[in-house]
Protein backbone atom coordinates (compact mmCIF):
# COMPACT_ATOMS: atom_id res chain seq x y z
CA UNK A 1 0.00 0.00 0.00
CA UNK A 2 1.52 3.38 -1.35
CA UNK A 3 1.68 6.41 0.93
CA UNK A 4 -1.54 7.92 -1.29
CA UNK A 5 -3.49 5.32 -0.44
CA UNK A 6 -3.08 5.56 2.98
CA UNK A 7 -3.19 9.49 2.95
CA UNK A 8 -6.75 8.60 1.24
CA UNK A 9 -7.79 6.22 3.77
CA UNK A 10 -7.30 8.36 7.04
CA UNK A 11 -8.79 11.64 5.10
CA UNK A 12 -11.87 8.47 4.32
CA UNK A 13 -12.24 7.37 8.07
CA UNK A 14 -12.06 10.97 9.37
CA UNK A 15 -14.83 12.05 6.87
CA UNK A 16 -17.18 9.34 7.94
CA UNK A 17 -16.78 8.96 11.47
CA UNK A 18 -15.87 12.73 12.31
CA UNK A 19 -18.52 15.19 14.00
CA UNK A 20 -17.04 17.92 11.56
CA UNK A 21 -17.27 16.33 8.28
CA UNK A 22 -17.61 19.56 6.06
CA UNK A 23 -14.23 20.45 6.65
CA UNK A 24 -13.93 17.22 3.84
CA UNK A 25 -16.89 18.24 2.09
CA UNK A 26 -17.09 19.19 -1.61
CA UNK A 27 -20.70 19.41 -3.28
CA UNK A 28 -22.32 16.65 -5.23
CA UNK A 29 -21.88 16.53 -8.65
CA UNK A 30 -24.32 14.53 -11.51
CA UNK A 31 -22.67 11.68 -12.57
CA UNK A 32 -20.41 11.04 -9.50
CA UNK A 33 -19.37 7.94 -8.42
CA UNK A 34 -20.69 7.22 -4.63
CA UNK A 35 -22.09 5.20 -2.02
CA UNK A 36 -24.90 5.19 0.18
CA UNK A 37 -23.80 4.83 4.04
CA UNK A 38 -26.69 3.64 5.98
CA UNK A 39 -26.89 6.00 8.72
CA UNK A 40 -28.39 4.02 11.46
CA UNK A 41 -25.67 1.13 11.71
CA UNK A 42 -21.90 2.85 10.93
CA UNK A 43 -20.68 -0.26 8.77
CA UNK A 44 -23.96 -0.58 6.53
CA UNK A 45 -24.64 0.49 3.06
CA UNK A 46 -27.20 0.45 0.64
CA UNK A 47 -26.49 -2.76 -1.39
CA UNK A 48 -28.14 -3.86 -5.07
CA UNK A 49 -25.70 -7.10 -5.67
CA UNK A 50 -28.50 -9.31 -4.45
CA UNK A 51 -32.03 -8.91 -6.85
CA UNK A 52 -33.41 -6.92 -4.09
CA UNK A 53 -31.27 -4.08 -3.02
CA UNK A 54 -30.37 -4.21 0.91
CA UNK A 55 -27.82 -3.33 3.72
CA UNK A 56 -24.61 -4.72 2.71
CA UNK A 57 -22.02 -4.58 4.97
CA UNK A 58 -19.11 -4.07 2.52
CA UNK A 59 -16.91 -2.33 2.90
CA UNK A 60 -16.50 -2.74 6.17
CA UNK A 61 -14.42 0.62 7.16
CA UNK A 62 -14.26 2.37 3.56
CA UNK A 63 -13.76 1.49 -0.50
CA UNK A 64 -10.44 1.92 -0.95
CA UNK A 65 -9.52 -0.72 1.73
CA UNK A 66 -11.95 -3.47 0.51
CA UNK A 67 -12.69 -2.18 -3.31
CA UNK A 68 -12.00 -5.55 -4.81
CA UNK A 69 -15.21 -7.11 -3.20
CA UNK A 70 -17.66 -3.79 -2.86
CA UNK A 71 -19.23 -3.45 -6.44
CA UNK A 72 -22.57 -4.02 -4.74
CA UNK A 73 -22.31 -0.59 -2.47
CA UNK A 74 -21.42 1.74 -5.72
CA UNK A 75 -23.83 3.62 -8.17
CA UNK A 76 -23.63 6.82 -10.19
CA UNK A 77 -25.73 9.64 -8.90
CA UNK A 78 -27.24 11.87 -12.05
CA UNK A 79 -29.89 14.99 -11.60
CA UNK A 80 -32.27 16.23 -14.47
CA UNK A 81 -30.01 18.70 -15.68
CA UNK A 82 -26.28 17.70 -14.93
CA UNK A 83 -24.22 19.81 -12.50
CA UNK A 84 -24.02 20.19 -8.96
CA UNK A 85 -27.17 18.41 -6.79
CA UNK A 86 -28.96 20.69 -4.79
CA UNK A 87 -31.29 19.39 -2.26
CA UNK A 88 -35.24 18.73 -3.43
CA UNK A 89 -33.62 17.71 -6.97
CA UNK A 90 -34.96 14.86 -8.98
CA UNK A 91 -32.24 12.35 -9.11
CA UNK A 92 -31.05 8.90 -10.45
CA UNK A 93 -29.03 5.89 -8.88
CA UNK A 94 -27.39 4.21 -11.83
CA UNK A 95 -26.17 0.55 -10.87
CA UNK A 96 -22.54 0.13 -12.84
CA UNK A 97 -22.19 -3.50 -12.32
CA UNK A 98 -24.94 -4.80 -13.94
CA UNK A 99 -25.73 -1.45 -16.28
CA UNK A 100 -29.49 -0.80 -14.34
CA UNK A 101 -31.18 1.59 -11.75
CA UNK A 102 -31.94 1.71 -8.40
CA UNK A 103 -36.11 1.46 -8.57
CA UNK A 104 -39.28 1.42 -6.63
CA UNK A 105 -41.96 0.65 -9.26
CA UNK A 106 -43.11 -2.65 -8.19
CA UNK A 107 -44.48 -4.19 -4.69
CA UNK A 108 -43.24 -3.09 -1.21
CA UNK A 109 -39.22 -3.82 -2.07
CA UNK A 110 -36.99 -1.95 -4.31
CA UNK A 111 -34.17 -3.98 -7.18
CA UNK A 112 -32.72 -2.85 -9.86
CA UNK A 113 -34.86 -1.52 -13.15
CA UNK A 114 -33.53 -0.90 -17.20
CA UNK A 115 -35.11 2.47 -17.34
CA UNK A 116 -34.12 4.68 -18.40
CA UNK A 117 -30.78 2.54 -20.14
CA UNK A 118 -27.33 3.70 -20.32
CA UNK A 119 -26.55 6.82 -18.96
CA UNK A 120 -23.30 7.92 -21.18
CA UNK A 121 -25.66 7.51 -23.86
CA UNK A 122 -28.77 9.94 -25.09
CA UNK A 123 -31.23 7.42 -23.85
CA UNK A 124 -29.85 7.66 -19.92
CA UNK A 125 -31.18 10.28 -17.23
CA UNK A 126 -29.10 13.33 -18.06
CA UNK A 127 -29.64 13.88 -21.55
CA UNK A 128 -33.10 12.88 -22.21
CA UNK A 129 -36.48 13.35 -21.20
CA UNK A 130 -37.21 10.15 -19.57
CA UNK A 131 -37.35 11.53 -16.17
CA UNK A 132 -42.12 11.04 -16.22
CA UNK A 133 -41.05 8.29 -18.33
CA UNK A 134 -38.86 6.51 -15.93
CA UNK A 135 -41.16 7.46 -13.05
CA UNK A 136 -40.46 4.03 -10.69
CA UNK A 137 -36.36 4.77 -11.10
CA UNK A 138 -36.84 8.70 -10.13
CA UNK A 139 -36.79 10.31 -6.66
CA UNK A 140 -36.05 13.45 -4.86
CA UNK A 141 -33.16 14.15 -2.55
CA UNK A 142 -33.40 15.97 0.41
CA UNK A 143 -30.03 16.73 2.53
CA UNK A 144 -30.98 17.08 6.60
CA UNK A 145 -30.84 20.54 7.81
CA UNK A 146 -30.20 21.79 4.13
CA UNK A 147 -33.06 24.37 2.48
CA UNK A 148 -34.52 23.18 -0.63
CA UNK A 149 -32.19 24.72 -3.46
CA UNK A 150 -29.11 24.27 -1.43
CA UNK A 151 -25.86 22.37 -2.88
CA UNK A 152 -25.85 19.00 -1.71
CA UNK A 153 -21.93 18.03 -0.02
CA UNK A 154 -19.94 14.75 0.12
CA UNK A 155 -20.64 13.40 3.62
CA UNK A 156 -24.11 15.16 3.92
CA UNK A 157 -26.84 13.37 5.77
CA UNK A 158 -30.00 12.44 2.79
CA UNK A 159 -33.11 11.02 2.51
CA UNK A 160 -34.91 9.38 -1.02
CA UNK A 161 -38.70 10.36 -1.40
CA UNK A 162 -40.07 8.13 -3.84
CA UNK A 163 -43.04 10.58 -5.81
CA UNK A 164 -44.79 8.00 -7.30
CA UNK A 165 -46.26 6.66 -4.37
CA UNK A 166 -45.25 9.65 -1.88
CA UNK A 167 -43.25 7.65 0.21
CA UNK A 168 -39.51 7.32 1.87
CA UNK A 169 -37.02 4.70 0.51
CA UNK A 170 -35.89 2.82 4.07
CA UNK A 171 -33.68 0.49 4.75
CA UNK A 172 -34.75 -0.12 8.47
CA UNK A 173 -36.49 -3.48 7.69
CA UNK A 174 -32.90 -5.02 6.15
CA UNK A 175 -34.09 -4.90 2.64
CA UNK A 176 -34.90 -1.63 0.71
CA UNK A 177 -38.60 -0.93 1.30
CA UNK A 178 -40.77 2.11 0.92
CA UNK A 179 -42.00 3.79 4.09
CA UNK A 180 -44.37 6.98 5.00
CA UNK A 181 -42.12 8.54 7.71
CA UNK A 182 -41.34 11.51 7.50
CA UNK A 183 -44.21 12.66 5.97
CA UNK A 184 -44.96 14.85 2.95
CA UNK A 185 -41.69 16.67 1.54
CA UNK A 186 -39.44 18.65 2.21
CA UNK A 187 -38.50 16.85 5.61
CA UNK A 188 -38.15 19.52 8.59
CA UNK A 189 -35.00 19.08 10.66
CA UNK A 190 -37.38 17.53 13.74
CA UNK A 191 -38.16 14.54 11.51
CA UNK A 192 -34.51 13.22 11.08
CA UNK A 193 -34.20 11.87 14.13
CA UNK A 194 -37.99 9.62 14.37
CA UNK A 195 -37.18 8.30 10.62
CA UNK A 196 -33.46 7.18 11.71
CA UNK A 197 -34.26 3.94 8.91
CA UNK A 198 -34.65 6.39 6.13
CA UNK A 199 -31.25 8.18 6.29
CA UNK A 200 -28.20 7.95 4.30
CA UNK A 201 -24.94 9.09 3.85
CA UNK A 202 -23.54 10.33 0.67
CA UNK A 203 -20.00 9.00 0.62
CA UNK A 204 -17.66 9.84 -2.70
CA UNK A 205 -15.63 6.78 -3.77
CA UNK A 206 -12.10 7.97 -5.63
CA UNK A 207 -11.49 5.08 -7.87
Amino acid sequence: MNAVTILLLLIISVCTTSANVRECSAIVHSGQKVGLKYNRDRDTWLNCAPKVCSRGTCPLQNFLLDRAGCYGEIYYIYNEFGGDIRSGDRVGLYYPREKVWFGCPGGNFCDKRTCPGNPDSRTGFENSHKWDQCWGEVFRIYAVRRGVGEPIEEYDSIMLYYVREKKWVSLAGGRTDKRPCPGAPPPGDDKFEPCWGEVFQVVPIEF
